[in-house]
């Protein structure tokens, strides 16, 4: 067996949300091999209402990858451009969880789709802040925040499905509620490895057959949680081979047992899901939040890259 060829794809995502004055910011900064971007939202304080919203684009290259192996990844220089623009469509609407219906409107923007996914990535950060201003948010007492949840969260994700008598509630996980600056933070990562490796056929012969696989080992780290998911992919369709989820940190036991879907994950084709199909495989209400949103990035990556690799066959 001899590997000809490994390519190695990357997103990076960070969210950090912080107090300015009377304000909330929230910024969402996505770092891949042709895209970087910052998105930032600003936000009253008690309210959560947008009063402002900035995005700045630097877009590297359409493709820096050649048919020279020795330069894979240097890009066109020449293809470089930025753009700092203002969004003022969000100013106005909830930074909050009712305020996601109206992401769409950032499809009309070039490069829309990504613009739609950090802008709802800065509101999920201020749903995950609040906990910091529950006094500014109009909650009297710390037992008050906690109930607001239970009730809103009620059967929502396994947790919250199977609290056991030693999970702590909310906000004495989350303490102290003394945070004063930086309120939020959140990192995620997705590394794909794809490797092409040829076994030559026969014993006298030249013919070759390609068998290409993917790994990928994606984490999610933020001021609550930490995970990490391994999987395998074969094929075409990109079948799932093999898949671990494994919990390191979390607010509730049940949290650490989300590993078990990982079973159900084995022989799904990533070529056919979407978010619906994947908050169905990992467990609705016995699911996690955080695995489908790490498990979206990993589709919507693996999906740009099969995209590409067509645009590049159907250009030649």
């Amino acid at each position: 067996m001899k590997e000809n060829k490994r390519k190695i794809e990357q997103f990076n995502s960070m969210n950090t949300v912080n107090i300015e004055g009377d304000k909330i910011v929230s910024s969402v900064v996505v770092l891949e091999r042709t895209w970087e971007a910052e998105a930032v939202i600003f936000m009253d304080i008690k309210t959560f209402t947008i009063k402002k919203a900035l995005a700045e684009v630097h877009i590297k290259s359409e493709n820096p990858q050649t048919d020279n192996p020795d330069v894979i990844g240097i890009p066109d220089c020449e293809k470089r451009r930025s753009e700092l623009k203002e969004i003022p469509e969000l100013e106005g609407i909830s930074g909050y969880i009712d305020g996601k219906r109206y992401a769409n409107i950032l499809l009309e923007y070039e490069n829309g789709d990504k613009l739609k996914y950090m802008f709802l990535q800065c509101i999920n950060g201020m749903i995950q802040a609040e906990t910091y201003v529950y006094k500014e948010r109009e909650f009297e007492t710390p037992d008050s925040y906690n109930k607001y949840w239970d009730k809103l969260e009620e059967n929502g994700c396994r947790m919250y499905s199977n609290i056991a008598p030693s999970d702590p509630p909310w906000m004495d996980y989350a303490g102290p509620i003394t945070r004063k600056m930086n309120l939020f933070n959140r990192f995620k990562r997705v590394s794909i490895i794809e490797k092409q490796k040829a076994e030559l056929k026969g014993e006298h012969t030249s013919e070759l057959d390609i068998d290409s696989d993917i790994d990928i080992v994606a984490s999610f780290t933020d001021s609550y949680h930490e995970l990490l998911i391994m999987m395998s992919l074969q094929g075409e369709k990109l079948e799932v081979k093999s898949c671990t989820i494994d919990f390191v940190r979390a607010p509730g036991l049940a949290c650490f047992s989300n590993g078990v879907h990982s079973e159900n994950f084995i022989g799904e084709e990533f070529k056919g899901l979407d978010k619906r199909k994947l908050i169905d495989v990992f467990g609705k209400s016995q699911g996690c939040y955080h695995v489908v949103d790490i498990m979206l990035d990993v589709h919507r990556k693996l999906m740009e890259m099969q995209e590409m690799q067509e645009n590049k066959y159907e250009s030649k």
